[in-house]
């Protein structure tokens, strides 16, 4: 399920931030569709995901209907 809005949570060792854009790539058959991007932010580094690429979707198991 995608996050429909914007958001920053605070926790007590991490960030997450979820945003939406969008595919910028003219030759894509998404080009200017949504795109949300998840976002941990570590004291030592940052984790972005997008669900939208079938590699991390198939990785985490969650079917290509959402």
């Amino acid at each position: 399920m995608e996050e429909g809005r914007e958001k920053c949570e605070m926790f007590l060792n991490y960030y997450f931030v979820c945003f939406r854009t969008f595919v910028l790539d003219p030759t894509s058959h998404n080009y200017l569709q949504p795109l949300s991007v998840y976002t941990l932010v570590f004291p030592n580094g940052i984790i972005s995901v997008s669900l939208e690429s079938g590699i991390v979707r198939k990785s985490l198991g969650i079917p290509s209907i959402f």
